[in-house]
């Protein structure tokens, strides 16, 4: 009777042994199947994982340098983006050239400056002036063959409906006006009707003059007459409407 006990106790044993074994065995196979990814999507490897995770930490500190050494960009007042250039001085402008405008004419040239001291002030960009400034007086000292006179002045001007019939081009207000004024052979009349056209036209100068205070806002007027000379005036709309001095009406 004990052996029979002891025999089914064992065998007992035994089962409960075999269970587990059995209970461990589906368990890990059940472990790869929770691994393995959805249909359609690659599984990450810890390799792969750990070289994605070094390459976005390399990319932030890439970010990080550029804004470090990044120099901030300069804040515009939303006042100066609206009214554009401040007011310039052009007889500051054209005083700061003397000395070049000098080393470009010849010698046997006599070059002065005639400026108005109370000049009114405009909004342009002192670079473009300078621009205009030059070439024009290099095309002037071109046409100076032998001793000549070359002059560059400032003058205040108000066009009203009185005189602004005399003057094709030109709209009603205040302009500083910037002069460069030369005792050359001067233009013919068929020269002056062709003076702004670029491809037909004996001083390209005259015709990117033209152009350009287009684009600043202003306009050109050419004074010529063979065997006196030629005046290339550059009118630049006043920076503001009150007046510092009388506007000079007459031509320079």
């Amino acid at each position: 009777m004990k052996l029979r006990i002891a025999i089914a106790l064992l065998a007992g044993a035994l089962g409960l042994v075999v269970l587990a074994t059995l209970w461990l065995l589906l368990r890990r196979r059940r472990r790869p199947e929770r691994a393995v990814a959805a249909p359609g999507a690659a599984a990450a490897s810890p390799t792969s994982t750990a070289a994605a995770a070094e390459t976005a930490g390399a990319t932030a500190s890439r970010s990080g340098a550029i804004a470090a050494t990044s120099p901030p960009r300069p804040v515009v007042p939303a006042e100066t983006a609206q009214t554009g250039p401040a007011p310039t001085d052009l007889n500051a402008v054209v005083t700061r050239l003397e000395r070049t405008l000098r080393q470009r004419v010849p010698r046997r040239v006599a070059f002065r400056l005639s400026l108005l001291p109370e000049l009114w002030q405009c909004r342009v960009d002192p670079q473009a002036v300078r621009a205009l400034v030059l070439d024009l007086v290099d095309a002037a000292a071109a046409e100076l063959k032998g001793k000549g006179d070359l002059v560059v002045g400032t003058r205040n001007y108000a066009f009203t409906e009185a005189n602004l019939a005399a003057t094709p081009g030109a709209q009603p207000g205040e302009y500083v006006r910037v002069t460069v004024r030369d005792n050359g052979s001067g233009l013919s009349d068929e020269a002056l009707d062709k003076v702004f056209d670029a491809a037909a036209t004996t001083r390209p100068s005259a015709a990117l003059a033209k152009a350009t205070m287009q684009r600043l806002g202003g306009f050109v007027r050419i004074e010529s007459a063979e065997s006196v000379g030629t005046a290339i005036h550059l009118y630049f709309p006043r920076a503001s409407e009150k007046a510092t001095a009388k506007p000079a009406a007459a031509a320079e």
